[in-house]
């Protein structure tokens, strides 16, 4: 294809404050291709569509509790989309997630196969493996494929039926990106599968001159049971000659003396401060589909431990930092004081750049098949 490539990003949201959001704004600026956005809710900001309203994500919502359908209903927000779609005619379209009481996948892909457009669909997390939980908390169903049987139907998103993996519906996509190769294990076979590591930001890079760091850094947005704050607090009594500095939303208030709670939230380069100020970062998370904090953090030069079996420890290699069991408290402080000596290679972390760079190969390769 000699023009520039029309791809239609399409997601809950696009405004910056979120990690998606903020992602597919730095996928408009991909080099050699003309690119829209289009999204459930949010503010129709930087030419991005919005294609729902506020009532709709309400009574989306009700419905999804009710019937556990989220991503295959909201027909009235999917047909705006498509009239959208049909204004812009793409050549792809490049669908981040499916879920969030916003869109209806059967009918975007049978628009998309009556018009022979390939679907790139981007998996941010576990949604297509469980058809609900987007990060599965201590349950492990889903790497079974198991989520059929799920018991536990009031975790957030709470439904009232139960649910079943989506995952035989990305069989419409023409290429699925993963951001790991650990999401990339637990799909089905007949796929054309892509790993693409999420990119940092330029805000994240290691001090120009060597100082003084000090302390440990946990970070999550939202302390959600899955990213293990109960084993922060059991390191932090285990360790009382160390600062801890908890950053994120959590609703625990009983924390060790030596903790420090900042609840945010932080823009990029106030994250980046903090990153380059601490002695290592902590992530005891149990499910994780990348670890962007993980990765910000060595890019800042940051060494890192990380539970092991999971996203984040692809991307510890040897001098970055350790991959320990969380629950061996004794061998996870061993791996932390030691972690203390280790400055990593920063350049080793992929970069926003280096990310749409990778898209653009994989816009350009769907094309030449058209």
């Amino acid at each position: 294809m000699s023009r520039k490539p029309v791809v239609l990003q399409i997601n809950t949201v696009a405004h910056g404050t979120s990690p998606v959001g903020r992602l597919m704004r730095a996928l408009a600026s991909t080099p050699g291709v003309e690119m829209h956005m289009a999204a459930g809710y949010g503010p129709e900001t930087d030419g991005c569509r919005i294609i729902g309203r506020k009532s709709d994500r309400y009574v989306n919502a009700l419905r999804a509790r009710m019937y556990a359908n989220d991503g295959y209903a909201a027909t009235g927000n999917t047909q705006r989309l498509l009239k959208y779609a049909s204004h812009l005619n793409p050549d792809i379209v490049h669908l981040h997630n499916s879920h969030g009481y916003y869109l209806n996948l059967p009918m975007l892909t049978d628009w998309l196969r009556e018009r022979h457009i390939p679907l790139i669909v981007t998996m941010h997390d576990h949604w297509w493996l469980t058809g609900r939980c987007a990060t599965p908390s201590v349950c492990v169903k889903f790497m079974d494929k198991r989520c059929s049987e799920c018991s536990d139907r009031t975790a957030y998103p709470a439904v009232w039926r139960k649910t079943a993996p989506r995952y035989k519906s990305l069989h419409e996509a023409a290429c699925v990106v993963v951001p790991t190769q650990y999401l990339a294990s637990r799909l089905p076979e007949g796929l054309c599968i892509r790993i693409i590591p999420n990119g940092v930001g330029p805000e994240f890079t290691p001090e120009t001159h060597m100082k003084q760091r000090t302390g440990v850094i946990a970070v999550a947005a939202r302390w959600t049971p899955s990213k293990n704050l109960d084993a922060i607090a059991r390191l932090a009594e285990q360790m009382p000659d160390v600062g801890f500095t908890v950053v994120g939303k959590t609703s625990r208030h009983v924390l060790p003396a030596n903790v420090q709670v900042m609840k945010g939230p932080f823009s990029a380069g106030e994250m980046a401060a903090l990153y380059r100020n601490a002695a290592v970062l902590l992530s005891a998370s149990t499910c994780e589909s990348f670890g962007m904090t993980v990765a910000e953090a060595l890019a800042c030069g940051t060494p890192v431990v990380v539970q092991q079996d999971t996203a984040p420890a692809e991307l510890v290699a040897p001098g970055d930092g350790f991959v320990v069991d969380f629950h061996d408290i004794s061998a996870t402080e061993k791996a932390i004081r030691n972690a203390f000596l280790l400055t990593p290679a920063a350049e080793r972390i992929t970069t926003l750049n280096d990310m749409c760079n990778a898209y653009a190969d994989a816009y350009h390769a769907l094309c030449d098949k058209i």
